[in-house]
């Protein structure tokens, strides 16, 4: 009711586009990364002083920094800051490579745009990844490429085998 306390919403946490999410207690670091301070509200922005911000429908967006009777709708954003484990850097580096081995999948918008390795949801098209390793015959063999079958290297190759 507008003009009213403000009731509790059915979804008490969203994502920025209205949609339900994970309380800000459930979010884990990423690996890699840990905390560095604790959750507060992000006042550093178009807010009130209590950080929130009104409009009058959530599902047609128009946020404004200054409550009106007329609001229906309030929301405010929580931010906390992390920062790189040196530590775990590596690993994390690590476990990443192997995930994209084992899929070998990458995603992109448009096969004009730059690929990369975790799918979003605006993703349009994908493609495989195909990793190849030479891997010879003989270890103790030299390595060399014939380029030309009839240059001299042919001849040296041929010799090598007789021998």
């Amino acid at each position: 009711v507008p003009g009213s306390d403000w009731p509790t919403s059915k979804l008490f946490w969203t994502d920025v586009t209205g949609e339900e999410a994970q309380s800000k207690e459930d979010i884990m670091c990423p690996a890699g990364w840990e905390w560095t301070d604790i959750w507060t509200v992000d006042l550093n922005r178009a807010v009130d002083e209590e950080g929130y911000e009104y409009c009058l429908d959530q599902s047609v967006g128009g946020f404004v920094p200054v409550e009106k009777t007329y609001h229906l709708c309030r929301r405010r954003r929580w931010v906390r800051t992390r920062k790189r484990n040196p530590d775990l850097r590596q690993q994390a580096a690590h476990q990443r490579m192997v995930r994209a081995a084992e899929e070998g999948w990458e995603y992109s918008r448009l096969f004009t745009t730059k690929f990369h390795l975790k799918q979003r949801t605006m993703d349009m098209v994908r493609r495989r990844r195909w990793h190849r390793k030479m891997v010879a015959d003989n270890p103790d063999a030299d390595a060399i490429f014939i380029i030309d079958p009839t240059s001299d290297a042919h001849e040296w190759c041929e010799q090598q085998k007789k021998a």
